[in-house]
């Protein structure tokens, strides 16, 4: 074997190890009921594009009934929490545009923002070309890092005091996601110091002890 094509090897398997150990965090690493024993009857939740990822949605068995639910979201797919919910809302469209606009028309509202897995922070759906959208999400080119920190102050905004932001993002941002090159797919959207700088205080429900567990 030449050294280039082992060098080649050695990327392809740098990059997928570090794929790998992004997805599971997120997914598998997350302790869900602990997560979402925050949350009680009664209380307004907002969750942002659980579509994205039918994994998100799946994580409603683990939430209280009669819960205030608003979503924003793309699609108007039916969601598990309408069976159990007290009140159900659906805002239709782009988180980058319909968040900042909830947040200007209903600050310190809700008892909880939820947002898990969050394809719809790294690739969204704000581009108005369904080509675009479609090769941003196929070439996993994440959207404006800038766009992060606009999502966290808007959600700080919609949060009443010693309100939660409930994410599994941060529980991603771990030393072997570093192997990668450095490509932009693979960089946390909601690090702590995206989440801290908007004046969240970070508490880390269950940190991943092996990537591959």
């Amino acid at each position: 074997m030449g050294i280039d094509t082992l060098a080649a090897a050695l990327v392809v398997f740098r990059q997928l190890a570090s794929a790998r150990a992004y997805g599971r965090a997120q997914l598998g690493q997350t302790d869900r009921r602990k997560l979402f024993s925050a949350l009680k009857s009664g209380d307004r939740v907002l969750e942002i594009g659980p579509s994205a990822n039918p994994a998100d949605a799946h994580d409603h068995r683990h939430w209280p009934p009669a819960l205030d639910y608003t979503v924003i979201d793309t699609s108007e797919l039916p969601l598990p929490v309408e069976t159990s919910c007290a009140s159900f809302e659906r805002v239709r469209g782009a988180w980058q545009t319909a968040l900042p606009s909830l947040a200007e028309t209903r600050p310190s509202e809700f008892d909880a923002v939820v947002v898990l897995l969050p394809s719809a922070l790294y690739f969204g759906d704000a581009d108005e070309s369904q080509l675009t959208r479609g090769l941003r999400t196929a070439l996993r080119l994440q959207r404006p890092r800038a766009e992060w920190r606009a999502f966290a102050a808007s959600a700080f905004t919609l949060l009443k005091p010693n309100g939660t932001l409930l994410t599994a993002d941060v529980a991603a941002d771990f030393a072997l996601t570093r192997l990668a090159l450095p490509v932009p797919q693979w960089w946390p959207a909601l690090r702590a110091d995206v989440l801290e700088g908007a004046g969240f205080a970070v508490e880390t429900v269950r940190a991943p002890q092996s990537p591959f567990d």
